[in-house]
């Protein structure tokens, strides 16, 4: 999973209630109306979503900070139709710091898995994976939080998705890194899958191996094979490897999906997939020297690159942090970014278009822009819904120095045929 930003004494927020006004939309899109999930006078933030297709609704889920500094997990769930309902916390008030989740659906148990980064009472040396299962409906207090990988090592960055086909039964399968000792520590990659049943996870393997550092793991589920793609930065390239049903390598092993040459080093990747396309779209982000801008390459489902990449244009400032989803079964992909505005400086806006699954990329659009005041909205999350995707991201305040986590449905009009005869109420910017 990508670096995220960490809580220490900022203000981070999740706010979604019906209220500040939206960003504009390009022609061809619609954006519901901005949305505030939490407001609280502390830090929250690194939020990440997962899609409910039985309840058409989404989870959205991410770490907060106490006044003791502490980092909790919290979640809320969002109608399709924009309706915000209560918060909840997902694994919080035992006093043990928590962070870095991320969630995934299992549509045949109508439930979500939570997994996050605990600290194993070691100062913040030791870290390993937890998670919790989350029903529909939020929290079973019966349903509790289990460790997922359990280890001396420290374990962050988890990342998780959810398969199930004529091969998987049910599972999801979790990545991580792993900091091996003894020292000189090398970041290798982990996994274990989660019986879709239970909730118990199986014995962790290593998905990467040897002396160079591998990092911020990403996960997507290809349901044409019943296989899984995970995404991974080594010697600054975006690597991939594709494994089976049952946790072994196939079509190669480790492959290249972007290296763009001596002097840029790439991170933050993120992949989906969809179903029945037998394709995985990866994006990630490229520093080059004093600019960043971001990149997104196709594969297919036997790893091979497909195209030279989709162009996004040189904005001439910063491009950062990229994430991706795709509606499944549409095989239209989403991908959002963190763009900066007006100066070296200057504060930062979000930006999405829409890769469509014949290839190429349509034109951008503004999804929120910075407030007046000189404040940020970075950080995105990204699920693909029924026909809209949803959107959350980190969001300044304006009134204060706390930061709250805002979102709202994202729907490029290319879903609706004929959708000027239906209801527009819940949209409050329509470009036809």
């Amino acid at each position: 999973m990508k670096k995220r930003p960490v809580l220490l004494g900022l203000s981070v927020l999740v706010v979604f209630a019906l209220g500040s006004g939206p960003a504009p939309a390009d022609a061809g899109s619609l954006l519901g109306p901005e949305l505030t999930i939490s407001i609280k006078d502390r830090d929250q933030g690194a939020p990440r979503v997962a899609y409910n297709s039985l309840d058409d609704e989404y989870l959205v889920v991410w770490e907060e900070a106490m006044v003791s500094g502490i980092r909790e997990i919290f979640g809320r769930r969002i109608g399709g139709d924009g309706t915000v309902y209560a918060d909840f916390a997902i694994a919080a008030g035992d006093g043990v710091d928590r962070i870095e989740p991320d969630v995934a659906y299992d549509p045949v148990k109508n439930r979500y898995l939570v997994v996050y980064g605990k600290d194993m009472g070691v100062g913040g040396v030791v870290w390993n994976i937890w998670g919790r299962i989350i029903p529909a409906l939020g929290p079973d207090p019966l349903l509790t939080e289990d460790y997922l990988g359990l280890s001396l090592d420290s374990q962050l960055e988890p990342a998780v998705t959810y398969g199930r086909g004529p091969v998987v039964a049910e599972k999801f399968l979790v990545v991580w890194i792993e900091d091996p000792s003894p020292t000189p520590v090398i970041d290798q990659v982990y996994a274990a899958f989660v019986e879709g049943a239970t909730g118990i996870a199986d014995n962790q393997f290593a998905v990467t191996t040897g002396a160079t550092n591998c990092d911020e793991p990403e996960i997507a589920y290809n349901r044409s094979r019943s296989e899984f793609l995970v995404t991974f930065m080594k010697d600054g390239d975006l690597k991939g490897k594709i494994l089976n049903a049952g946790g072994t390598a196939v079509h190669g092993g480790a492959f290249t999906i972007a290296s763009p040459g001596t002097g840029f080093v790439e991170s933050n990747g993120g992949v989906s997939a969809y179903f029945p396309g037998d394709r995985y779209l990866a994006v990630y982000q490229v520093d080059q020297f004093t600019d960043i801008d971001i990149g997104a390459q196709w594969v297919s489902g036997d790893a091979t690159l497909l195209g030279g990449g989709l162009p996004f244009p040189d904005a001439g400032l910063i491009q950062r942090d990229p994430e991706v989803d795709c509606i499944k079964n549409s095989g239209h992909c989403l991908i959002v970014w963190t763009k900066q505005y007006t100066n070296s400086t200057g504060p930062f806006g979000l930006w999405a278009a829409l890769a469509p699954k014949d290839g190429g990329l349509m034109k951008a659009l503004e999804v929120i822009e910075p407030s007046p005041f000189d404040k940020w909205r970075e950080y995105s999350a990204v699920a693909g819904g029924a026909t809209p995707f949803f959107v959350a991201w980190q969001h300044e305040r304006d009134s204060s120095v706390y930061e709250d986590i805002h979102g709202r449905l994202v729907a490029p009009l290319i879903f609706f045929d004929g959708f000027e005869s239906g209801d527009t109420s819940m949209w409050s910017t329509v470009v036809p």
